[in-house]
């Protein structure tokens, strides 16, 4: 896939002038339809010029440092795959072979951003794979992204079943997997009436976050797995866990990142 930003034929100094400034707002790639765009800041409304581009699906890296731990939320004014990369644009954080969807426009407010842990001070760059919204007042093709950094400072977990950490009643904790993170987080809950109920919820990209509980019942150890999508970040998520009697009883919970998913989590109970 090729384009062409001018004819030989058709050279003259305004062109040339107009494509050294072209050159110095983006750096482009071995192939025409990839784009660098570099230092993108962090909280603000960034406008990336993709030229008279003439591909339907085009690459753009942007570059990005996060200054703290917790997660980012991107967001773009044009359709496209998503998906974190590093500093060397490796891939290390996406839902799906083809990145996570990502629509300015659509009606799903979930679509309309997505977004990754992240840790603090390092380079990533966000991988969009789309096609730029066409501005006639100029002939060219615009992107329109902003992107925001969150804090979390995650509770203390276990790093397995034996070494739970407690949750405390009406207490939420916080848990975070920053991109390229697999292990599981352990957490506990006990109670001694007859109905538990479970709050989790979550920030992140597609893909999902799991929460494998074990209770035991009988003498014997069972368990039931909860996952959160995308799509479930916008709405209430809860486990009832309920026994015959009041007794004292314990649940433990087990959290982890399903294949390349990243983000943010809370567990709260009552």
């Amino acid at each position: 896939m090729k384009r062409n930003i001018l004819h030989l034929t058709m050279i003259t100094a305004a062109s040339v002038a107009a494509l050294i400034c072209i050159m110095a707002l983006m750096t482009s790639e071995s192939f025409a339809s990839t784009f660098t765009f570099k230092d993108v800041p962090q909280g603000k409304s960034y406008d990336a010029f993709f030229g008279e581009i003439n591909d339907y699906d085009v690459t753009a890296y942007y570059k990005i440092k996060p200054t703290k731990k917790g997660y980012i939320t991107f967001t773009a004014d044009y359709s496209g795959y998503v998906a974190l990369c590093n500093s060397k644009k490796k891939v290390i954080s996406k839902g799906s072979s083809t990145g996570d969807y990502l629509s300015g426009n659509s009606d799903y407010p979930w679509q309309r951003s997505v977004s990754y842990g992240v840790a603090k001070g390092k380079t990533y760059y966000v991988r969009v794979k789309g096609m730029p919204v066409y501005d006639s007042t100029d002939a060219n093709y615009w992107a329109r992204v902003k992107w925001n950094n969150s804090k979390v400072s995650p509770s203390k977990c276990g790093s397995s079943k034996a070494k739970a950490k407690a949750v405390k009643r009406k207490k939420t904790v916080k848990g975070l997997f920053v991109a390229g993170s697999k292990k599981a987080q352990w957490f506990k809950i006990t109670n001694k009436q007859k109905t538990t109920k479970i709050y989790i919820n979550s920030k992140k990209n597609d893909g999902a976050v799991k929460f494998k509980i074990y209770y035991k019942s009988f003498n014997k150890w069972y368990d039931t797995t909860y996952t959160l999508m995308r799509s479930d970040d916008y709405y209430k998520n809860t486990i009832t866990g309920t026994i015959s009697k009041k007794i004292k009883h314990t649940y433990y919970i087990k959290v982890y990142p399903d294949a390349k998913t990243s983000g943010y989590y809370t567990i709260k109970w009552k």
